[in-house]
């Protein structure tokens, strides 16, 4: 009876959240519409001036084998619609991101292979979200021909037919956005009826979702660096298409665009470590986005205004809850928000009040990171509280997170404080996250940098609360040597680092790093126990 109840609670915590349109649109998929299509000759096609892009890492392919998220699959027609466990995978295989990776083979007939061996059917390859990457993977393949093919043409057409009556309503958040991108891109690339009321849909819903999704401090709403990077890049390529157009050039929509890209470059560059890597926070892991560096570069090489570095050493961007420090220390970035959007925080951990810091260039304490969306225990590891740097009371997580991409009760932050005086700066942050599971329990931290020290001092407030802290270090941070209150760690490439743990009980677990899709990298965690409810560390460079 106590698990119903339980289960019960749960689904009214994920589903209480939700838009009236996603209720709405999740209802309209049980019914989808009819498509009925037919090739078109002399598919009419705008005219664009030479193109420049970004280029995509995400995907190889040497007309043999794919090779992406750290696995290998050999080509076949069958790859394209069939299901592999990792349904992931079999996204990545449908983007068709390698079509315009610099490789010395025509991929024309893998094109073709694509469009004969797939259907509405097949589920996977007509998804919304891989059709949108699809169409706009196309879109700037076709671009780069001199003459373009007849029967890539219809299909791009087709699969934008298929999109339009498909858009993601009922989840929002960044796929809307891949939606949308996709729409402008075929709206810009056609040139008919049905192309325009693409292109003006596609404008008039995407600039009314950004200023939804994206905060006033630059974030996009999902708190993911990985996913803002992507959705940042998105706005620059919708910038160089709309520049590309001879004929439907449209001043006003770069303008609205390039208001957002300022911003969402200067957060991306404040959530950044000193290797020009993202911060893993959010389902955030390595070789998917572009870094910061690779998309300034982008936006200065297509438009006139050049990005305007706001960045300095302490900043505080309140709205998506993250503070960004560049000390004598190092750099550590650390989350004392919420833990995302509302109404969609797939991407969302458990990990509230955590942080990274990297010492000299070099990351030192990491979180976990994101190597699935398989559901697995993995996966569920992945976004727990136990995975972070921060306290884990009572083998309970401060959010709910479920499924792969579910969220219940979910922690919210009660109040944050940043003093910079004295050349100390303190930051005080609380979250009630176990409010709804132990006794009224508020976990309260403080961190206290000064020159080459940092200080962490936890306490739990409430009753039956028993705590664990956790630091995860970076795979190349040594365990040099350990007494009963001291820890000497050095990287590989810095200065001797000396944790000292006067109070409490603490050991030293093997653990793993998912940096990446597909891999693990063995690594250390250090699991400190609270006393009385408390714990408190120092780490000093020497």
């Amino acid at each position: 009876m106590w698990s119903f109840i339980k289960t019960l609670k749960r689904y009214f915590h994920t589903i209480r959240y939700l838009k009236l349109i996603q209720f709405k649109y999740r209802l309209l998929r049980l019914f989808p519409k009819k498509i009925n299509f037919r090739a078109i000759k002399n598919l009419p096609v705008s005219s664009f001036s030479d193109p420049i892009w970004l280029k995509n890492k995400k995907q190889t392919f040497d007309g043999k084998f794919f090779y992406f998220l750290n696995k290998k699959i050999e080509f076949s027609n069958e790859v394209w619609s069939k299901k592999f466990e990792d349904v992931l995978w079999s996204y990545n295989c449908n983007y068709l991101d390698f079509i315009n990776e610099q490789t010395n083979f025509d991929k024309t007939q893998y094109i073709h292979a694509w469009i004969e061996n797939t259907s509405l059917e097949d589920g996977i390859s007509y998804d919304p979200y891989p059709t949108s990457l699809r169409i706009v993977n196309l879109i700037k393949w076709c671009l780069s021909k001199e003459n373009y093919d007849e029967k890539i043409l219809n299909s791009v057409y087709f699969q934008t037919i298929v999109l339009s009556q498909n858009i993601e309503w009922h989840l929002l958040a960044n796929h809307i956005i891949a939606n949308l991108k996709a729409l402008i891109f075929a709206g810009y690339f056609f040139d008919n009826d049905q192309s325009k009321s693409w292109l003006t849909d596609g404008k008039k819903n995407l600039l009314e979702q950004l200023d939804e999704q994206i905060l006033d401090d630059g974030a996009h709403c999902e708190l993911s660096p990985m996913y803002h990077n992507i959705i940042l890049n998105d706005l620059l390529d919708l910038v160089q298409i709309n520049n590309l157009s001879k004929t439907k050039n449209d001043q006003g929509f770069e303008i609205a665009l390039n208001r957002k890209i300022n911003s969402m470059l200067n957060w991306s560059n404040k959530m950044k470590h000193p290797d020009n890597e993202i911060s893993f926070f959010n389902d955030s892991t390595f070789s998917i986005c572009s870094r910061f560096d690779e998309l300034k570069e982008y936006k200065n090489c297509i438009t006139k205004e050049q990005f305007q570095d706001e960045t300095k050493n302490i900043s505080y961007m309140s709205d998506s809850g993250y503070i960004s420090l560049q000390t004598d220390l190092g750099k550590m970035i650390i989350d004392v928000g919420n833990i995302g959007i509302d109404y969609n925080p797939g991407h969302a951990h458990a990990d509230s009040l955590s942080f990274e810091l990297s010492i000299n260039s070099s990351r030192f304490f990491v979180n976990s990171g994101t190597s699935t969306y398989s559901r697995s225990k993995l996966r569920n590891f992945q976004r727990s509280t136990k995975a972070h740097n921060t306290i884990e009371v009572n083998h309970t997580n401060s959010s709910d997170v479920w499924d792969i991409f579910r969220v219940g009760a979910r922690a919210k932050n009660i109040n944050t404080k940043l003093i910079n005086k004295d050349n100390k700066i303190i930051i005080k942050s609380s979250h009630n996250g176990y409010k709804n599971f132990i006794g009224g329990c508020i976990h309260q931290r403080i961190w206290e940098i000064e020159k080459n020290k940092l200080s962490i001092k936890d306490k739990l407030l409430g009753e039956n609360a028993s705590g664990m802290s956790r630091l995860y270090l970076h795979p190349d941070v040594e365990i040099k040597s350990v007494n009963e209150y001291q820890i000497q760690l050095m990287h590989s490439d810095g200065n001797p680092i000396l944790i000292d743990i006067p109070d409490s009980k603490f050991i030293i677990k093997d653990s793993n790093y998912y940096c990446e899709f597909g891999l693990a990298i063995s690594n250390k965690c250090i699991e400190i126990e609270l006393k009385n409810n408390s714990c408190r560390l120092s780490l000093t460079k020497l």
